[in-house]
């Protein structure tokens, strides 16, 4: 299998090559160049793509436009080397992601530098439901341990969303609806208006208001073919709401800008796989507001300091649902949780005709409460838990710096190379300590070539809940929460090839190797005095002690990717590869045996017992992919695109009674498939233009999540207005 997708991969890689070179014969000239734009998240300064020794995406305003998109998932998941959960399914539901294998709680989202995430949460990662596509001006996606320059939780790589600012003089409105359906009777509707001034000065106010609201289905899957059965299946609804204001200035000299979002979700969400549940929802509200202040000193030095708040809100009620004909199991849960998030960085920036260096300094403090009542009511059990008391939080404190450099700097022969350098300490509030480092060479091959290489270190500081979440076993007095956790450490390998010819094609290829050791893992705990083959066949004896988080295993995820992007005159074409691979191993001599007290230790997510040595060979919701797009521009103002998107086989979770006494987590292999979509843009005047996008055109069956709905054919009509630019 190694040998035949690593073939597929060169075989793949060969083609394009041959396709860019066909194609760059009929070069031709194209006013507004993706290539030119600028990116900042990979070095933390402004660098074109064929600057940066990384491997980066960029989503620009006009395909943000252009995808008539509600959500950043669906426009993420075009791109290689990026997994998305969920998209596919009932709009509300969960949207996850891997970035090169690696899962989003070791993966960092961003709102112009800020981290966006929810410590409340049992991962403190960011569900991509929460984030539509309003006040966006650009996305940048880079790949690869991003420690050294962002911090915590950048192992796998980190999504920047870069906000709206300055736009041009005068009053500017930009306003976008979108309906559409996705299944019987179900209904999807959003509106979204972005009002500016930009005053000679320049100094700018703006508003924005996006709001969606979505007529679901039932979410899961209805297997019961029996009949009489009793069923209440029922629709799962979806509303969205962002209010955001923003102020700022910008001129030669100076940027700055200050800005508010509250960002709402209410969602109706089932018991789990298959099991529907009419009276279940999730509302999360986060208040949000972020500052940043870029100031030129001098022709050489500039200052930039940014921060922000945020406060996150999430309360999970489930009131008594109908189970039989007039029968309700009387059954209550209120679950309220609460985290908040204080970041502030500044950094100096010293620049110079053949080398950069940047030095900066950051805090960055989390924390989380959350309470609960349960009220089982076959029992009348009732359950009151309160974290409030605890305090639970944490602080991370950085001192950063970075170089880059050209070969110019020492002699005029060396021009084509150069070197990006960095390196960070971090600091927490428990004692605990961190030295991440970053070095990436890269040498150009003509001005329109680039050979890029990298090394990188990353951590990945456990989140609050596996660190003090205070359940504790009535035997052992084991907590699931365990303080003595460690951050999760990794180092990643890349290579890669960058070729640009003319300003119509641009080619990439990268091959990359991550590994995580100390990744932490949920594990049940079992009476060491009892065999393995044994625990829990007496009804008489209670063999649990207990479920906690330790470090165990090392994570192993290698890859390729390849991506050509294409433009001639009204012919745009964008296609894309990514191949990977990984494992998860685990050694007996690993276990903490205080953490655990030398009990039976379980893994959660295979049921595979650690008494003797284990790897994990095929991990779930990876899966590789490619991506076609086609775009062509007629004379009447007309553009007309199809896209396929295939996606690899994988395996799926499923929670399994048969694996050890209580159960875990098994797989299942899920099989590969292909969407088409279709897409009809007309530009009516510069003000107004007009979208049909239908997504699945072929209405595929198909398996993204065991025991959810996809949502089949679904047919969008959008309208756009933008008085100015």
């Amino acid at each position: 299998m190694k040998k035949f997708c690593f073939k597929l991969a060169g075989n793949t890689c060969l083609a394009m090559l041959i396709i860019s070179g066909a194609m760059a014969q009929n070069n031709d000239s194209i006013k507004n160049y993706f290539l030119d734009e600028v990116i900042i998240s990979a070095t933390r300064t402004e660098k074109t793509l064929l600057e940066i020794p990384k491997s980066v995406n960029l989503i620009t305003q006009n395909e943000i436009r252009s995808s008539a998109s509600t959500n950043i998932a669906e426009l993420l998941s075009f791109y290689e080397g990026i997994n998305v959960i969920g998209n596919d399914l009932i709009p509300g539901s969960v949207q996850s992601y891997f970035l090169r294998g690696i899962s989003n709680e070791q993966s960092t989202v961003m709102i112009d530098g800020i981290r966006l995430s929810d410590p409340s949460s049992i991962n403190n990662a960011i569900d991509l439901s929460e984030i539509s596509v309003s006040d966006i001006q650009q996305i940048e996606i880079v790949k690869g341990a991003h420690s050294t320059l962002f911090g915590s939780s950048t192992i796998g790589g980190m999504i920047n969303i870069i906000t709206h600012k300055k736009m041009q003089e005068g009053f500017n409105t930009r306003a976008f609806v979108n309906t559409g359906t996705f299944g019987n009777n179900s209904g999807d509707f959003t509106e979204n208006v972005l009002l500016n001034y930009t005053f000679r000065n320049n100094f700018y106010m703006s508003g924005e208001i996006f709001n969606r609201q979505v007529i679901g289905l039932d979410a899961t899957l209805d297997t019961i073919s029996t009949d009489g059965v009793f069923k209440n299946r029922d629709r799962d609804n979806f509303s969205k709401r962002d209010i955001i204001f923003k102020t700022g200035f910008t001129n030669e000299n100076t940027e700055g800008f200050i800005s508010y979002k509250l960002a709402s979700n209410f969602s109706d969400i089932d018991m789990g796989a298959f099991e529907d549940d009419d009276n279940n929802t999730v509302a999360l509200t986060r208040n949000m507001l972020t500052y940043s202040l870029k100031q030129k000193i001098s022709s050489h030095f500039r200052v930039w300091v940014n921060g922000g708040l945020s406060f996150v809100e999430r309360i999970n009620e489930n009131d008594s649902s109908l189970i039989d004909f007039n029968v309700y199991d009387r059954n209550y849960y209120k679950g309220i949780f609460k985290g908040n998030m204080v970041s502030n960085e500044i950094q100096l920036e010293y620049k110079q005709d053949y080398i950069s260096v940047l030095l900066g300094t950051g805090m960055y403090y989390e924390a989380m409460t959350s309470n609960a009542y349960t009220f089982a009511g076959i029992w009348n059990y009732e359950s009151v838990t309160d974290l409030d008391s605890l305090n639970l939080n944490k602080t991370l404190n950085d001192v950063f710096a970075s170089v880059d450099a050209n070969g110019q700097l020492i002699s005029d022969h060396l021009s084509f190379l150069s070197i990006h350098a960095g390196m960070r300490y971090n600091y927490e509030n428990n004692g605990s300590s961190y030295i991440t480092y970053d070095l990436a060479p890269s040498i150009k091959i003509g001005n329109n070539s680039m050979l890029f290489g990298s090394i990188a270190t990353g951590f990945n500081s456990p989140s609050l809940y596996k660190l003090y979440t205070p359940e504790i076993n009535y035997i052992s007095f084991i907590t699931r929460g365990n303080p003595d956790l460690q951050a999760e450490k990794s180092l990643s390998f890349e290579a890669g090839y960058k070729q640009k010819i003319g300003q119509n094609l641009l080619f990439t290829l990268s091959a990359y190797q991550n590994q995580i050791n100390n990744t932490i893992q949920y594990v049940y705990l079992w009476d060491k005095e009892v065999g393995i083959d044994t625990l829990g066949n007496d009804y008489l004896r209670d063999d649990y002690r207990g479920d906690t988080y330790l470090n165990l295993g090392k994570l192993t995820t290698m890859g390729i990717e390849a991506s050509l992007w294409y433009n001639y005159r009204n012919l745009t074409v964008r296609a894309n590869l990514s191949l990977q691979k990984g494992c998860l191993e685990f050694k007996s001599n690993d276990i903490n045996l205080d953490a655990t007290q030398g009990n039976h230790v379980q893994l959660y997510e295979s049921g595979k017992f650690i008494d003797t040595d284990q790897t994990i060979n095929k991990l779930p919701r990876r899966f590789n992919t490619a991506n076609l797009l086609i775009k062509y521009h007629f004379k009447t103002n007309t553009d007309v695109s199809i896209s396929t998107r295939i996606y690899g086989g994988k395996s799926d979770v499923f929670y399994s009674y048969t694996l050890g006494p209580y159960g875990a987590i098994d797989t299942k292999s899920l099989k590969a498939y292909t969407i088409i979509n279709l897409m009809f843009n007309q530009q009516f005047t510069g003000y107004l233009s007009a979208g049909l996008k239908i997504s699945n055109l072929l209405n595929t069956e198909y398996e993204e999540i065991i025991g959810y709905r996809i949502r089949g054919t679904a047919i969008y009509l959008s309208l756009f207005f933008n008085l100015n630019q």
